[in-house]
């Protein structure tokens, strides 16, 4: 059995014992039950006190992994991979949009304007983005990605 899928048996499992112990203090304070020595009472006090202390890490722990599973579930954080898958695509729709713009001069068509190019590569984007492995990308994204990729590559020095 792997370490995940033992936390919920190991929580379940302090989760009863506080019940208990619990159960057991509650029944003392009403008197329907006979009084633990004190010896006992400390025992438990304590293992209340550790217990308590392990289950709010664990439950920290867990809080951390359900945002980190969300984050990447809605699209709020992008891992290493998908920015690859990204970043290949958006190279690959303006190598595309150069391309098209190139046979076009070739045609003796009139060459195409920037912005004209930008749709280009925006469309092949968009069109291309379930064979990367991209889901949902849309057009604006693609249009800002593909300018922020331009204009980073002219910034670079030659």
């Amino acid at each position: 059995m792997t370490t995940i899928r033992r936390i919920p048996v190991v929580v379940l499992a302090l989760l009863t014992f506080l019940l208990l112990a619990g159960t057991a203090l509650a029944q003392q304070a009403t008197g329907t039950a006979t009084a633990p020595s004190p010896a006992a009472a400390k025992l438990i006090d304590m293992a209340i006190y550790v217990l308590g202390g392990v289950i709010s890490v664990i439950l920290t722990w867990l809080a951390h992994r359900l945002v980190a599973v969300l984050e990447k579930k809605m699209g709020l954080k992008v891992d290493a991979e998908q920015q690859a898958k990204l970043d290949k695509l958006i190279e690959d729709a303006i190598a595309f949009a150069e391309e098209q713009a190139h046979k076009a001069v070739k045609k003796n068509e009139t060459a195409l304007k920037m912005s004209d190019k930008m749709e280009h590569a925006a469309g092949f984007a968009v069109d291309m983005a379930d064979s990367y492995g991209i889901d949902d990308l849309a057009r604006e994204k693609a249009m800002k990605l593909v300018e922020a990729k331009l204009n980073k590559t002219r910034a670079l020095p030659a």
